[in-house]
C-alpha cells in the first residue's frame, strides 16, 4: 500500500558546553562531516518526538514497520478437536 501522509520534520539546533567542544562541531557541520553520535543522537529524539505529537494531534495511524509483520509462511494450528 502506498504511503498515505509523509511528514518532514526541519529545524535547528542548538548546543552548548565546552569552547573546544563547540568549535569541533562547529568546524565539521562546516566541512559537512556528520555530527558526534550523542549530538545526532538528540536531534533525532526531538524530531521523533515532534512526528509523534504531529500524527497524533492530526489522527494519523502509526507508522507500519515490515520488522512487525514477517513474512511467511502461515502455522499450522497445532490444536486437535
Amino acid at each position: 500500500m502506498p504511503a498515505a501522509v509523509q511528514i518532514s520534520v526541519k529545524g535547528k539546533a542548538h548546543t552548548t558546553g565546552a569552547k573546544d567542544d563547540s568549535k569541533r562541531i562547529r568546524g565539521a557541520y562546516e566541512e559537512k562531516k556528520p555530527p558526534p553520535p550523542i549530538v545526532a543522537q538528540s536531534i533525532s529524539n526531538v524530531a521523533f518526538l515532534e512526528f509523534v505529537i504531529i500524527s497524533r494531534t492530526l489522527r494519523i495511524p502509526p507508522t507500519y514497520s515490515p520488522a512487525e509483520n514477517p513474512v511467511g509462511p502461515e502455522k499450522e494450528n497445532s490444536r486437535t478437536l
